[in-house]
């Protein structure tokens, strides 16, 4: 198992230290890149994970995921005014229709 990868995990150095066998001083002399850097560098390949199942159509979730955090979707209805239930029914039966893709 690697610093980095130990590190990415989220173990503190004081445990990688241990696993490797150094003292925790030797670790962040020889191991600073991978310390400094490590969990940024796993959490760019999740995302770039999830980004590639999302537009291969691969995981709708992935998708839903990545519109609702870095798009700001949402799938909350905000209305200004007052609407009658009528209104309220349409509403949410255009938005059913647009999101099922039809017309």
């Amino acid at each position: 198992m690697t610093v980095k990868v130990m590190t990415a995990g989220g173990m503190d150095q004081e445990a990688i230290a241990s696993v490797i066998g150094v003292t925790r001083k030797t670790l962040g002399r020889h191991f600073r890149k991978e310390l400094t850097y490590g969990a940024a560098e796993l959490n760019g390949l999740v995302v770039q994970s999830i980004y590639q199942m999302a537009i291969k159509g691969k995981n709708v979730a992935a998708a839903i995921w990545l519109t609702k955090t870095r798009m700001r979707w949402s799938e909350k209805i905000e209305v200004e005014g007052d609407l009658g239930f009528g209104q309220l029914v349409a509403l949410m039966e255009a938005r059913r229709v647009k999101s099922e893709g039809g017309s």
